[in-house]
This record gives C-alpha cells, structure tokens and sequence, in this order.
C-alpha cells in the first residue's frame, strides 16, 4: 500500500465566508484583472491566472503550512486557494490558518494595520495587500503607509512521497517526510518563488489502495456526515466500548457514536467509549464530554456550549465563558493477534480487556465522518431513528416574524386545542387575528407572555400589559423581535415597552426527538428536557430576525459490499482513471474505468475471489 505523494507525481501503483473589505477586494482584483491576459501567455499551462490576491502558487519545489486552531497540527499543501476570515486571518477553504515567518517561528499570516510604522495614521484602515515573489505580504493602509506584514512560510521535505494524504490535497506526516530543512520563505533552502494571484491546476496524482476484505481490521471509505460524535478511524485500530451493566468489553471500528443524559460517549445500544476519562490523563475509563475537569480559572457557573473531537482523539471542550480545555481522549487498541469471533449485528466482537493495548500511533480519527464499510444494515436502520440534526443555512427574508435559531435550541409551541406541546426549527411564524405567534398550523409560539418576563406561555403581540403611567388610549403601532427573544411593541404615542420574550428549549438527548411533519418533532420526554431558556444564555445562540434557517439533518446511510476485493481511489474530482489488473505485475488488463465524484471512490472487484489470478490493481489516466 502506498501512502506517499510527491508533488509533481502523476500515478501511484498498489495497493468560511469571504470577508473581505468590499473596496480592497474590487481595487486589487482590478489590478489583477488589467494584467491577467498579458501573465498567463507567460505562465505554464498547469499554472492558472485567477487575478485574486490571496491566491498564490509554488515554482518549483516547496509545501506551503498550514496549522489547525485547536489541534495547532501543522498539515502541508501545494494548493494556494487561500481567502480571509472576519478577523482578517489567511485561511484555507477549511478553515486552516496559513502560516508564516517571525523572527524564526511560525505564526498565522493576518493582514490589519498593526504593525504598520509610528508615522502612520493610528485611525487608518487597511486599503489593500499584495505579495511578493518571496513571499512578503505588503500591506497599504488608507492614509498612503506601506509595510511589511509578514512573510509566508514554505517546507521543503527531502521525500514528499512519504507524506499521509489526511484529505483532499492536505498531507500530514511532516517527520516522516524529513524535511531538508527548518521552515523557511520562498525561494530559500531549494523552494520555489511565488507566482501571485494564481492557482496551480496540476491535478492531485491518483492513489489506489487495497482495502481488507472484511471482519474487524476492514478499512474503507470515509463518508462525510458532519455530526461530531461520529468518529472513523484512519489507519489500525479499534475502539473499545463497555457495558457499563455487566463491565463487558467489546470491539468496534463502528464509530457511531451519541452523547447521552450524563454527558457519556456512547453507543447506539448505550456502551461507553473508553480512553482517558479525566483531564489530567492518568485514569482509564468512560468517556465523557461535560463541564467536569475545566480549569481553575474558568466560571464554575459556565455551560458548555460546543466541542470538538480532534485527530489524535483529543476531546476539547468549549464553555459559556469562552475558555478551552481538553476533557479526554479516546484510544484506539490494538491485539498482538487477531481478535477472533464473528462479527455481531452491530459491527462488534466480544474482546478481554487485558489482552487489549492503547495504540497511539499510525493513526488518527475523522470527527463528523463514518467508515461505511462498518456501518451494519442494523446500525444503519438504527441510525436513521435518532434526529442528528445540524446547524443550517440561514437567509434573510426580511419578514419581521421570521426567526431563526443560530445555534442550539429549539422552538416551543402549542396546540390551543389539545395542550399539546412540539419542538421545532422552523421560525416561519406569523400574527394570527388574536395577536398571537403561531406556526403555519396555527401551533403558538411559547416564553414569556407577560411584560414582567415572569409568566410561561402563548407569545402575544399586542398593546396590553403597558407599564404604570403609559397613555391607556394609545394603540399598537408597531413591534420588533431582538436577538435575545424580546418583543418589544410600539405605541401610537411613541412609548415602547417589552411585551414577552421567546424562549428556547434544550435536550440532553436531541437525538431522540421524533419528527412527526411539518417541521414539528415530538418525544419531549425520551430526549430529556434540559434547559428552557432565553436565547443568548449560556449554551442558548441567538436569534437571528427576518431569516429563516434551512434545518439540516446528518444524510442517511448504508453499508458498502464487503464482498471480493475493495479498493479505494483517491484523486481529483472529476477525473475519469482506469482501473487496471494483472496476475504477473507485467501483463496489464484494463478492469474498470470510474469517474471521481468526490476526492475518493470506493469500489469493489467482485469477481475477485474466483478469479484468483487478479490479484493486482493499478490506476492510470484515462487514454486520450
């Protein structure tokens, strides 16, 4: 099996929004514009002039870094699509932060005034950048000052193709690959110079692997499903997971995963994820992902409001008070011998737990991801009962009474009929006849009802409820919905006065929720009601007025066919490789020819077990 890339490599054998400024993008995509047709009859033809100044490519030998916030691993690339975030950071599309030079160390390449000469104007504004073919970043601010603002970051390993491709056109494995020397700036220690406002079009060399066939040791293709708890493996190893009933061990790459009432990492049958359990990382058991643990410094009051699971297992926790800190890990193990048994309807294998040792190595795992090829038709069934919900897209309508929930919590609201109460994403509310906030089925919108924010119950838009001493005679002319959930109405004599406030209800199981139609989910008693809470409390974002968010739910999955042999394509989108066989590594016979969809393909050679003579496989560009 290769694993290793080398950048100017064509087959390998075997097996964040935009933000920037407005003016500064239109002038310096203007520049680049004027000049595009005259540089790119200059350029090779695998080189590209795109004319946008965060876009930069490599002549000749070099990676450029790029370091993950939380994680801080540092993960190469010779793709220079880069593009600002709102605090003016250069990041990648995924929101990486690309690294440059100071004083010998690296740092995330930022472009704002600070730095800028004492004569500069200290109210003056960034009005462009530009680089150079060396990689400094020049930065020009509104009153005429230029400076220096960095200096990017380039890696020369002396065997790229020992580099472990983490993901599309990212690469990990930085010792492995021995680096001919420390970080340095382009055009220094065998790199290449920059070439500005362009984008290499060289197409990611393809890479086929052979997969296991089958048991627990099987690998396969990872399928992006974006719910955090949701863990695949890359490379060896299990996870270890325990009944916490009988103290039973057991044996997954199955890494479907839920976070239930107490804050424990579990199964869908309920067992715990096993690793470090405390933060101090000396006692091995349950893992949890709670407030337990946080350090000294942070608000004992603080909820936790997100967390992230990173590559090497790692736990981070998020809390209301903005502080971090690591809440556990999760091992991987791993057997001096193959685990018997056969493999249960949930993907699992009774194991000993001493006959078991965390491995921490050569691997590493993908949160937000599951290696389908684990993924049971039971598990599967399983998966698609529970609400794996995500945030979604927001977009503005500008409608007074559209609301949106950024973040966690859900909307409350009733039936006047039968008292019956759902949760729902859906913010498309409108004033019924009475002044009520109601659903499109006329369900109302629950908080609180009273001006005193005392009272739970239907939200009312009306002029009643007015402070002591306003105008009794003065009637409603208007109302507002702020971020924190306040109805705030306005009389015709120009008083205001808040009238109720939305509130929004938390689980500590979501993922039990039911839909039930129309938006609406149900199963308030199974999901454990957590929290009901005006929007912008701790854990509890805002609301978002006059939008609408577009619910996103994870995408249901099956398994893949674990039949015959099971190989996995990695490449460029779009490419149409073929797949080639032989018996003799001599003899080629052209098998398949597929089309990459996404930057991987898994497929599987049926046959491949009666026809024992094809036994090995090859990628290569499709004839022209």
């Amino acid at each position: 099996m290769t694993k290793g890339l080398a950048h100017n490599g064509r087959n390998l054998l075997a097996s964040n929004k935009r933000s920037l400024h407005g003016t500064l993008c239109f002038i310096a995509c203007l520049v680049f514009s004027l000049i595009t047709h005259e540089l790119q009859a200059q350029l090779p033809p695998w080189i590209k002039h795109i004319g946008f100044p965060s876009y930069v490519t490599i002549d000749g030998p070099g990676w450029f870094i790029l370091r993950h916030d939380l994680t801080r691993e540092l993960v190469l690339t010779r793709h220079g699509a880069f593009e600002l975030d709102y605090q003016w950071r250069l990041v990648s599309p995924d929101g990486l932060f690309v690294q440059g030079l100071h004083e010998g160390s690296l740092e995330t390449l930022t472009i704002n005034p600070m730095g800028a000469p004492p004569t500069a104007d200290p109210l003056a504004e960034v009005k462009s950048y530009s680089w150079t073919e060396e990689g400094r970043l020049m930065v020009e601010l509104t009153d005429g000052t230029q400076f220096q603002h960095g200096q990017l970051a380039l890696l020369n390993p002396l065997h790229p193709e020992h580099l472990i491709r983490r993901s599309y056109r990212r690469y990990i494995g930085i010792e492995a690959a021995e680096p001919l020397a420390t970080p340095t700036t382009p055009g220094k220690e065998g790199t290449g110079k920059l070439i500005v406002g362009t984008l290499s079009t060289e197409p990611e060399p393809f890479r086929l692997e052979t997969l296991p066939e089958s048991g627990i040791a099987a690998r396969g293709m990872l399928t992006r499903t974006g719910v955090p708890t949701e863990l695949a493996i890359q490379g060896p190893g299990v996870f270890l997971v325990r009944d916490p009933v009988s103290g039973a061990f057991e044996a997954t790459r199955a890494g479907c995963f839920l976070v239930d009432r107490e804050g424990y990492l579990i199964t869908y049958d309920r067992w715990r994820v096993q690793g470090w359990s405390e933060p101090a990382f000396v006692k091995e058991g349950d893992i949890q992902i709670d407030g337990k643990g946080r350090p000294a410094t942070s608000d004992p009051e603080a909820q936790v409001s997100s967390y992230l699971v990173a590559q090497d297992g790692r736990i981070f926790v998020l809390l209301s008070d903005r502080s971090v800190y690591t809440r556990a890990q999760i091992f991987l193990f791993q057997s001096d011998h193959p685990i018997p048994g056969t493999l249960s309807a949930l993907n699992r294998l009774p194991v000993l737990r001493d006959r078991l040792t965390p491995d921490r190595a050569g691997w590493w795992l993908e949160a937000g991801t599951l290696e389908r090829v684990h993924l049971s038709p039971q598990l599967a069934a399983q998966r698609k009962h529970w609400t794996l919900r995500l945030q979604g897209a927001l977009s503005a309508t500008g409608n007074p009474t559209d609301l949106a929930v950024s973040g966690e919590g859900w909307f409350v609201v009733r039936d006047p009929a039968s008292d019956s109460k759902w949760v729902t994403r859906v913010g498309h509310f409108q004033l019924n006849l009475e002044g009520y906030l109601v659903t499109k089925g006329g369900f109302r919108l629950q908080g609180f009802s009273d001006p005193d924010l005392n009272i739970r119950g239907d939200l009312r838009i009306n002029a009643e409820g007015r402070p002591a001493g306003f105008n009794p005679a003065a009637t409603l002319t208007g109302f507002t919905i702020t971020r924190e959930g306040y109805l705030n109405v306005r009389l015709s004599d120009g008083g205001e006065y808040i009238r109720g406030q939305i509130t929004l209800q938390t689980f500590r199981e979501e993922f039990a929720l039911r839909p039930i139609g129309d938006g609406l989910f149900a199963g308030w008693d199974d999901a454990v009601p957590d929290r009901n809470e005006a929007p912008g409390t701790p854990r509890l974002s805002s609301l978002e007025t006059g939008a609408l968010e577009s619910p996103e739910f994870a995408p249901e999955l099956s398994g893949t066919n674990p039949n015959g042999f099971r190989l996995l394509i990695s490449g460029e989108p779009g490419a149409t490789p073929v797949i080639e066989r032989s018996a003799n590594l001599i003899d080629w016979t052209p098998w398949q020819s597929v089309q990459l969809v996404a930057a991987e393909l898994e497929v599987s050679d049926q046959d491949a077990p009666a026809a024992s003579t094809a036994r090995f496989y090859r990628v290569t560009q499709t004839p022209q």
